[in-house]
């Protein structure tokens, strides 16, 4: 039996967590959820078993973007998919943080799933190398 691909994902936000685990449960991912982005980090840096980070923009503690700068500082290179309410960067933003991709809200499941194919498949060419 193969292995299922572990997603990170971190939101308080029902709704986000609702369609996330209904739109990639089953279909070969293992979902953690953390609500509190304050503990990803750490949890990255201890079990770096995670494929993909999903993360909300929008948590009270520290926002989706402030999340990946603390994972870059620390040198964590996982893929990281921003779930934004608006489109907060544009595409030449995003390309200079480093952030693989962004999905609006309300998330369309079917580029949800496109691009958290996309994004494990980049993280397991970064493992290769």
């Amino acid at each position: 039996m193969l292995e299922e691909t572990r997603l990170l994902v971190v939101s308080e936000n029902e709704d986000v967590l609702s369609t996330v685990s209904q739109t990639l449960s089953g279909h070969g991912y293992a979902l953690e959820i953390v609500m509190n982005p304050k503990l990803v980090v750490e949890r990255l840096s201890h079990e770096p078993t995670v494929s993909v980070v999903i993360a909300d923009a929008e948590t009270p503690y520290l926002s989706g973007i402030d999340l990946y700068v603390e994972m870059a500082i620390e040198e964590i290179a996982t893929p990281f998919v921003l779930i934004a309410g608006s489109q907060e960067l544009s595409r030449s933003e995003l390309n200079e943080t480093g952030i693989f991709d962004v999905v609006l809200r309300p998330i369309d499941e079917s580029a949800l799933r496109t691009v958290i194919s996309q994004a494990v498949k980049l993280s397991q060419e970064m493992k290769i190398t």
